[in-house]
């Protein structure tokens, strides 16, 4: 079910069930991940890399690896800091086969800083991802509510670029 109003989705993101709230969207090429990735640098004080050969020993290896991986790979970032509005995210990349690049960016209701916290905001942050990765359409949602890309179950948002 997807969440219409304003009340709804911010009742869902901040509903504490002990999962994380994904937003889902495919970029088309690695040369946007690493525009959305540098975003993630500039504003986070804390960032670690992760991928399926290990960690990276700094974030320009990082963004090497991003241009080469290859379908079935994948790269994990976690992103820190305390005074950004959310607190603590993930950024999952998985390469399908057709070279389109998965972007999961996660993160739990507790990270969100509701002193900082407007829905306008917020959604123009996703928006802001979205944009850089040049993805058509971003899907917010419950954890694990489904692995298939386009699935509205346990959507909590879709934002569309037009």
């Amino acid at each position: 079910m997807i969440s219409n109003s304003i009340d709804g989705i911010t009742r869902d993101l901040f509903y504490q069930d002990d999962s994380c709230r994904d937003f889902n969207f495919k970029a088309k090429k690695s040369e946007h991940i690493v525009a959305l990735i540098a975003w993630f640098r500039e504003r986070y004080n804390t960032l670690s890399c992760y991928g399926d050969l290990g960690e990276f020993s700094d974030l320009s290896s990082c963004n090497s690896r991003l241009t080469t991986l290859r379908p079935s790979q994948y790269v994990q970032i976690i992103c820190q800091d305390t005074s950004t509005l959310i607190k603590h995210i993930q950024v999952f990349l998985y390469i399908e086969d057709n070279g389109s690049i998965d972007v999961e960016i996660s993160f739990f209701a507790q990270d969100i800083d509701r002193s900082q916290f407007e829905l306008g905001p917020f959604l123009a942050l996703l928006k802001t991802w979205q944009i850089l990765a040049q993805a058509d359409i971003g899907y917010l949602r419950y954890e694990n509510a489904s692995w298939h890309f386009g699935d509205k179950n346990d959507v909590i948002y879709i934002s569309k670029l037009v």
